[in-house]
């Protein structure tokens, strides 16, 4: 925190001295003109010469005088113009700065997280964490993504299930919104009617306990599927998309395809493991068809290649998302084996605005 007070108040010191300067600079040209233009003339006691070109003399000299006070005039609006800039600038990093600050400082109290430390109750970190993150810009919080440690992004899981110990109309309450908290609702967004037909989400995704951000990033792009079987009461929809691994051709090989569960239902629970979760996306069996894809080849900003079986580890995963924020998403995904679930990955999501 001081190293930020230093550099605003640096910031100041240096806007107050230019402004100074400005000021002093329009006292002193207040009679430049008049004193150029007076020692310059001819004196009027001077019978030299004819009076007719004493005159067209001291009109040349006028001219000039006022031509040099518009340039001066000009050089200083341009200045002050800079200067103006100068200080916006100064502004705009200073908001960027508090904002990175925030993020940052936000990610290390989840890298950091303890349930017995931190509180006894069970949601107090879960509500502070959502109304932090709700505060802030699509920019902060990747930066807060990017902060998290692997440890963070699995106490970030751990965080977003105390929410459940609230009602989705609680949990909404709690980040300032009178929209239902839900891992769906996140994903769609405030506009239901784009994520219809092949209009698509996309969020950005980092993993645990990869090293380095051309293994640990990936995105993972939602559209709605509707299935509106007239043996049912009422239509089921569910997401279906693929997370793209953004490493060039593998991408293509590796199109990881998902489907939701129907995301009208409350939650789902892990099995083996009794945790609850808002989602599940089921990456076995292929469970999107060519005929179901987005209509645009690039839908999203992604690419939709051919449906093809999941290769190793991925032929048997499941991922289950939790929301821990607006836009912000955590997931855990368990490989499963004779219907025997073993933990595989941790990751976070954020919407791509």
């Amino acid at each position: 925190m001081g190293k930020q007070y230093a550099t605003r108040a640096s910031h100041a010191r240096a806007r107050a001295t230019r402004r100074a300067r400005s000021r002093a600079t329009r006292r002193g040209a207040m009679f430049s003109v008049d004193a150029r233009v007076a020692s310059r003339a001819p004196d009027a006691r001077d019978g030299r010469g004819d009076a007719r070109s004493r005159a067209r003399a001291m009109s040349t000299r006028c001219a000039r005088a006022a031509r040099g006070a518009r340039a001066r005039h000009a050089r200083r609006a341009t200045d002050a113009s800079t200067s103006r800039e100068r200080d916006d600038e100064d502004d705009d990093e200073d908001e960027d700065e508090d904002g990175r600050e925030r993020a940052e400082r936000l990610a290390a109290v989840v890298n950091c997280y303890d349930v017995a430390a931190l509180s006894a109750s069970a949601t107090r970190a879960s509500s502070y964490v959502r109304e932090e993150l709700a505060g802030m810009t699509t920019a902060q919080k990747m930066i807060f993504m990017d902060a998290l440690s692997s440890t963070g992004i699995e106490n970030a899981w751990t965080i977003a299930g105390e929410g459940y110990a609230l009602t989705r109309a609680e949990r909404a309450a709690s980040a300032g919104s009178t929209k239902d908290f839900h891992a769906a609702n996140e994903i769609l967004g405030d506009d239901d009617a784009n994520a219809r037909g092949d209009g698509v989400r996309v969020f950005e995704g980092r993993v645990a306990k990869l090293p380095t951000k051309f293994l640990n990033r990936f995105a993972k792009a939602f559209y709605v599927d509707e299935d509106d079987d007239p043996m049912r009461s009422a239509a089921s929809r569910r997401f279906l998309g693929r997370a793209p691994i953004k490493k060039g051709p593998l991408d293509a090989l590796l199109p990881l395809y998902f489907a939701s569960n129907d995301f009208t239902d409350d939650s789902v629970t892990i099995p083996g493991t009794g945790e609850r979760a808002d989602l599940s996306l089921d990456y076995r069996d292929v469970p999107v068809l060519a005929t179901r894809r987005p209509l645009a080849s690039r839908a999203g900003g992604v690419s939709w290649p051919a449906p093809r079986l999941a290769l190793y580890p991925f032929d048997a995963l499941v991922d289950y998302i939790r929301p821990l924020a607006p836009g912000v998403l955590v997931g855990r995904g368990y490989r499963f084996k004779a219907d025997v679930p073993r933990r595989f990955l941790d990751f976070v999501l954020v919407r791509r605005e």
